[in-house]
């Protein structure tokens, strides 16, 4: 978590980073703070893999029907 903090303050252009800490928030149960970790991460990428996966996975946060 904190390697991947310092990336994202490294490189805050790259998705990557937001996106394995919405991974950690989400596996935890805290779905707040992955929503925003995943926001991040398709703000940053949109098209690449990062942004696409965690589009589909804000949908699955706030659809509780996806679950």
């Amino acid at each position: 978590r904190q390697q991947l903090m310092k990336a994202s303050a490294i490189a805050p252009a790259h998705p990557g980073p937001y996106y394995y800490l919405g991974r950690i928030h989400e596996e935890e149960g805290n779905r707040r703070e992955a929503a925003q970790c995943y926001e991040r991460a398709v703000a940053a990428g949109p098209d690449s893999s990062y942004g696409q996966d965690a589009r589909k996975r804000l949908e699955t946060l706030r659809n509780p029907r996806l679950r």
